[in-house]
Formats: C-alpha cells, structure tokens, sequence
C-alpha cells in the first residue's frame, strides 16, 4: 500500500469476510506519509475468524516503489497461491478467494486473470465491468494462445485482456519467473505477462468471476499533461523496447516496428532517424486501428 490509510480498513475487511478455510495476510506499506501499523493490527485482532492463520504488517523505511514493495511482501508468502489486493480496492464476494483458487484447481492453471467491476472513489456507484463486454469476443478470437496474447499485447491492443487488479498466481511459478523485473518502478503485472506469454505459458481468463471492486483513479491511471514523461509512462514505454522491440524474434519485422513507435510515444521522445519516424507513425496507424475497433466493437455488440 501507498498513501491509502482511508481505505486500508475496507480492503482488510474484505479480506477478514472471506470464506476460505485457510489464508495468511500480508500488509506492506511503502513508506506512506501517514501508516498506523499499530491501529491496523489491532483492527485485524478485533475482526479475524479462525480461517486466517497469520499475518504480518511490514513498514518499508524508504519507498521502494510498486514493484520491490510487492516482490518484498510476497518473498514472505507461505501459501501455495498468491491473491494480491491493492490497498484502496476490496474483494467483490466473501467467496471470491474460494471460487479463484477453485478456478486454478480445475484448470491447472499457474496464472488466471478474473474480471473487475470499476467503482466510483467511494465505491458506491459502479461504472463498468472489465474487460468491457464488448471486447470479450475479440479476445476470444485474437487471444487464445500465448503466442496470440503476446503479439496482441506488442501492439498496445490488449482490450483490457488483463489487470494487475485482478491476476493471480500460483506461487510455485511465480518464484519460479523470477519475481516482477525490477528494471520497473511501477507496472508489475504488463511486464510478467509479456514475458510469461513470450515463454509459451497461457493467461487463463476466468471473466465469469468478478474478483474485485476496482477503485478507478489509481497510479496507473493517472494522466496529467507534461512534456516528459512520468514514472509509469516510463514504465510503459521500456515495456515496449525490453520486452518486444529489443527482445523478440516471435514478432514481425512491422509488429516490432510499432513496439518501438509506442516507445517513443510514451517516453514522449523525438525519434533520432528517419527508421525512428517510421515506427512512430506505424504505432500511431496501430492505435487509430485500435480506437476504431473498440468503436466498432460497441456498435455492433
């Protein structure tokens, strides 16, 4: 968590409600302004049933950033599945880690990406599901192999095919991956994905469960207009030159010239040669493409 201490208490909540047999919880808070580990204890003492079996509330002296404060936090996981709760959402049924870890059961799966129910700032009013109704036919059709999710994910059209919000891991593979690439500041799950769908490892959807109630405004969400890029725009823009641009040979010499394109555009930097032009108008084509299918999709839904 991240100066989120007035809603802290209803994502524990959520989590205290769960119907799961056994859980541990683990709290990890990077260097906030204002964080009353004392006050949350005593909130969770007051609050637990049996079912949770520990927990643990860890204070980083120095902020870490979203990705060290979450691989620090999981390298302290016991259990056999990781459920990550952002500190200002909240699990949407008192059954969703049960259903969740039934889900993996069934399928075998090591990761599952469930959908999310978009909130306004209190949580009261909901805005819409994600992944929008309208694009779950497209990622049926265009996303239903790994190697189909990483060319898809290359060119910026993931259609809200997945969210760190609402992805979950077995823990085996997790550790097994190497943690999140701590060459990010902020964006964990983009980056893992990627990466696990460019080593032929399948994101199973399970859009049928809704597993949280998302709070719409977070970090990654936040746009505000500048002539350098920001933290997160940083992340995204390596995201594309890391993962795809420099690093792969499963794509088209066209599909690895966008990747680069949207480099550019979220490291808001000029290209140095005439090549660098090219990717960055072909990224640009690639997102009217985008823009105009989701338009279409809507239309026609």
């Amino acid at each position: 968590m991240y100066n989120s201490m007035e809603y802290v208490f209803g994502t524990i909540d959520s989590v205290l409600k769960q119907d799961y047999p056994d859980m541990e919880l683990i709290i990890s808070d990077d260097c906030s302004s204002v964080f009353d580990a004392d006050k949350i204890e005593k909130h969770i003492l007051a609050n637990k049933g049996d079912n949770l079996k520990s927990y643990r509330i860890i204070a980083n002296p120095e902020n870490l950033g979203t990705v060290r404060n979450l691989n620090g936090a999981i390298s302290h996981a016991r259990g056999e599945y990781i459920i990550i709760v952002s500190s200002d959402d909240e699990l949407y049924s008192d059954d969703t880690i049960s259903s969740i870890v039934k889900r993996f059961i069934q399928t075998n799966a090591d990761i599952i990406v469930c959908s999310r129910e978009a909130y306004d700032e209190k949580l009261q009013k909901k805005i819409r599901l994600m992944p929008d109704p309208h694009y779950l036919k497209f990622i049926k059709k265009h996303m239903g192999s790994p190697a189909a999710q990483y060319k898809v994910m290359a060119q910026g059209n993931e259609m809200e095919f997945a969210s760190g919000s609402a992805m979950y891991y077995r823990k085996e593979y997790f550790l097994s991956c190497g943690r999140y690439d701590e060459r990010y500041v902020l964006w964990e799950d983009g980056p893992f994905i990627a990466k696990a769908a460019g080593n032929e490892k399948k994101i199973e959807t399970a859009y049928d469960l809704i597993s949280i109630k998302y709070r719409a405004g977070g970090i990654s969400s936040k746009k505000k207009r500048s002539s350098q890029p920001s933290t997160i725009e940083k992340d995204y823009a390596n995201y594309y030159l890391w993962e795809f641009s420099e690093n792969s040979a499963r794509l088209s010499s066209p599909e690895r010239k966008v990747a680069k394109g949207l480099f550019y555009k979220h490291m808001k930097k000029k290209p140095e040669n005439f090549d660098g032009w090219i990717c960055l108008m072909l990224a640009y084509a690639s997102l009217i493409r985008i823009k105009g299918r989701k338009s279409l999709l809507h239309i026609t839904g």
